[in-house]
């Protein structure tokens, strides 16, 4: 018998190999419960930052909507009151109110006591939707907000007096311009300044005097046709 097969024979040797054996198993056990502890942690705080940039992203849609909503609601008020305090009627007048008789009754008394009442009202309204506004904007918003509202108030003021009722409509026009192209910048909508409405403006213009011009000329064909005279005929 060879010195191999007499040293295999050894039972020290069979149990040298099944420690070995065990060991080796052993460790491979241990690598591969570290590993498999590893990658799930790994896993759960991949998990755990997508949640989380899933969950930012989500909030801040939120915070945009509620933005959104307020802003809007704020900007329609106060529009109301710019319009509203357009003098269509002409109730304040300088001249007229000048030439009237402090002694009679002045017949558009009550008309102006009414425009100003409704100014009060809806200045009111402003107030209240003021409020959410200041809940959720940001502070550049929120000082567009500011100083739109204050103008509103000095507009509202000047309501009995034309002169200066003119001045507070264009600062209370310009305010909410300022409001608008922020509030736009804010939410990434693009901005959209005097220049681009001037120039869509003039575009509508030029439209509709080609509308008009083909209008007239269609007109004179179908007149001269029938054997009249258009009205636009030298």
């Amino acid at each position: 018998m060879s010195a191999i097969s007499d040293f295999m024979t050894q039972g020290t040797f069979w149990w040298g190999m099944g420690l070995g054996t065990c060991l080796g198993a052993g460790v491979t056990a241990v690598g591969n419960y570290f590993n498999n502890k590893i990658s799930d942690e790994r896993k759960v705080a991949n998990d755990l930052d997508a949640a989380t940039r899933t969950e930012g992203r989500e909030d801040r849609k939120e915070s945009e909507e509620r933005l959104r909503k307020v802003c809007t609601e704020y900007i329609a008020q106060c529009e109301a009151v710019i319009t509203g305090a357009i003098d269509v009627k002409g109730l304040f007048n300088v001249l007229r109110d000048a030439a009237q008789d402090p002694s009679k009754f002045d017949p558009k008394s009550l008309e102006k006591i009414t425009l100003a009442e409704t100014q009060m009202e809806e200045l009111k309204k402003v107030g209240s939707a003021y409020i959410p506004v200041k809940m959720e904007a940001p502070a550049p918003i929120l000082s567009a907000a500011t100083r739109l509202y204050q103008s509103l108030q000095a507009l509202t003021r000047a309501t009995t007096n034309p002169f200066a009722t003119a001045a507070a409509l264009k600062a209370a026009a310009e305010e909410q311009d300022a409001f608008i192209e922020l509030f736009r910048a804010h939410l990434n909508l693009g901005a959209y300044t005097k220049d681009d409405a001037q120039r869509d403006t003039e575009s509508y213009l030029d439209l509709l005097k080609r509308q008009t011009d083909d209008y007239i000329a269609e007109a004179k064909r179908d007149m001269h046709a029938a054997g009249f005279r258009s009205p636009w005929d030298d």
